[in-house]
């Protein structure tokens, strides 16, 4: 057998396993894409993308996203729920869970905004520049979305122009994607309405 059948003989195998693998991922019966679509019907949304499905539906007048992303060579696992927002201020901060390096961190120059919550400032990390602004965005209502989710290690960026929270795992069920997409709508509908009315 000659190089040059040789090589097209595995490109053509290459590119069956490629074609299997993608159809696969895009299958109705695949359970992410499911988890996906019962949330879908649920929140009168759609799931759009094949090889990495995502969600999308309507909250108030925001077009929220739902991203899963299962591990891959060069992707780790997660969920991102996201929306593009125009806020009336611009107040960016970051929410993630505290650990040894941002402990670590503190000591040289990581400025940790406490909110006066032992069991939420236990738990997170709050970066920011507008430090009273923050403290009134993550009222009560928000620090229990995010303490819902404690166990998953969240990360939330907020800024004038989008909401992103990230949970860098899988849901194993339907009821634990909608927890994580519930405790996301939560944060957003309450960030926005603080917003506006301060």
């Amino acid at each position: 057998m000659s190089l040059t059948v040789f090589l097209v003989l595995n490109a053509f195998v290459l590119l069956i396993a490629a074609v299997v693998i993608m159809h696969r991922q895009m299958s109705p019966q695949h359970p992410l894409r499911q988890m996906l679509e019962t949330e879908a019907q649920e929140r009168e949304g759609r799931v759009y993308g094949g090889f990495y499905p995502h969600l999308e539906f309507m909250l108030m007048d925001l077009l929220v996203s739902v991203w899963i992303s299962a591990r891959g060579k060069n992707t780790p696992e997660y969920v991102s729920i996201e929306t593009t927002w125009i806020t009336p201020q611009d107040v960016p901060f970051s929410v993630f869970p505290e650990n040894a390096v941002t402990v670590a961190g503190k000591n040289f120059g990581i400025d940790d905004i406490e909110v006066h919550d032992p069991e939420f400032d236990a738990a997170y990390c709050v970066t920011g520049q507008d430090h009273r602004r923050i403290r009134e965005l993550l009222d009560r209502d928000v620090q229990q979305f995010l303490l819902s989710l404690k166990d998953k290690s969240p990360k939330l960026e907020v800024d004038l122009k989008s909401f992103r929270l990230v949970i860098p795992s899988l849901p194993r069920a339907d009821a634990e994607l909608k927890e994580q997409i519930d405790a996301a709508v939560g944060i957003i509908t309450r960030l926005k309405e603080v917003m506006v009315n301060a």
